[in-house]
């Protein structure tokens, strides 16, 4: 059906004196330098995801201008890939829920400078490994020798990650980090380890959109053989009651849940190590109002690739027409 659906749409919308369709026409990287204010990542029409790469954080408020968007094309490293995104606004907000794949032994919870390579989990890029289709995007990380792949359906982002073979596969899951940020923005964030597998998490940020609380459910295509979770959060007086049978906890930062006013940060190990190279695909749902069922992140969510393509097509179709 959805074969059937994606040729329909494409002889609908070809044109004949161009080469392809009208979907194939349709370049996504338009925007992304300058004052542009688009991203490249996947989204689906009308949908609540734009599963996109942020190149760079760390600036604040009015310095952020250049990265309304979270991708600007000059920078040479990719900081992670989050959820939500403003495209050609004019100003900025979101970046929700940043996730970075790392390799190898050690896994810094930190960003890192950009013009310092191995200085923490972001990673260089080259252009040339970049595919940017409405509905995809994929780009080779070079410093963590990762493949990844993004694509999204209505309410759900979906990763795809081939990892090196040899090393251990992890991924970084940042709830500090926002676009057009400042100290204070987030108001709260939490995170919880299911018994499942399946990671949830909230926070609450006041930016363009003041008072604005999202949630999140996690699904891994493979289980998870460790995680860490990391509040780096200082001079909180009361962090209330702990219970008795947390003391038994291997570490402070091995518990199944944490809660803070800023400062989380989470590493979730996917694979000690392989002799091959097979990818671990990862499913996000997002919810404005409430903790999204886990079942949303299995059900909802498509394997990374040009999924989008029929959807897209037929939008692209109704367009035209007008």
């Amino acid at each position: 059906m959805i074969s059937r659906l994606a040729l329909a749409a494409a002889l609908l919308c070809a044109a004949p004196a161009v080469a392809g369709t009208t979907y194939d026409a349709v370049d996504p990287m338009i925007g992304t330098g300058g004052g542009g204010h688009t991203y490249p990542g996947a989204t689906a029409p009308f949908g609540m995801v734009q599963l996109s790469p942020d190149t760079d954080t760390g600036c604040v408020i009015r310095s952020c201008y250049a990265h309304a968007a979270g991708y600007q094309y000059g920078d040479p490293t990719i900081q992670g890939f989050s959820h939500t995104h403003f495209s050609g606004a004019g100003h900025s907000d979101l970046g929700d829920f940043l996730v970075m794949p790392v390799s190898g032994d050690a896994v810094p919870l930190e960003p890192g400078d950009p013009q310092k390579p191995g200085s923490g989990y972001r990673s260089r890029f080259d252009h040339r490994s970049e595919v940017a289709h409405p509905g995809y995007y994929a780009v080779t990380l070079t410093d963590a020798h990762v493949r990844a792949e993004l694509t999204a359906v209505t309410r759900v982002g979906a990763h795809r990650y081939t990892f090196a073979a040899g090393k251990a596969a992890h991924l970084v899951l940042d709830l500090r980090t926002s676009l057009y940020n400042y100290p204070g923005k987030t108001l709260w964030s939490s995170i919880r380890l299911r018994p499942d597998g399946t990671v949830t998490g909230c926070r609450q940020t006041r930016g363009w959109a003041p008072d604005r609380i999202l949630c999140f459910a996690m699904r891994f295509s493979a289980p998870l053989t460790d995680h860490a979770f990391a509040d780096t959060e200082t001079n909180i007086a009361y962090k209330g009651f702990r219970a008795p049978a947390a003391a038994a906890m291997r570490s402070p930062r091995r518990r199944g849940a944490r809660w803070s006013r800023a400062s989380i940060s989470a590493t979730l190990r996917t694979r000690s190590r392989s002799r091959s190279r097979s990818p671990r695909s990862t499913r996000r749902a997002r919810s404005p109002i409430s903790m999204p069922s886990p079942a949303i992140s299995t059900r909802s969510a498509s394997r990374p690739g040009p999924r989008g393509k029929p959807r897209w097509a037929r939008s692209i179709c109704k367009r035209r027409r007008r």
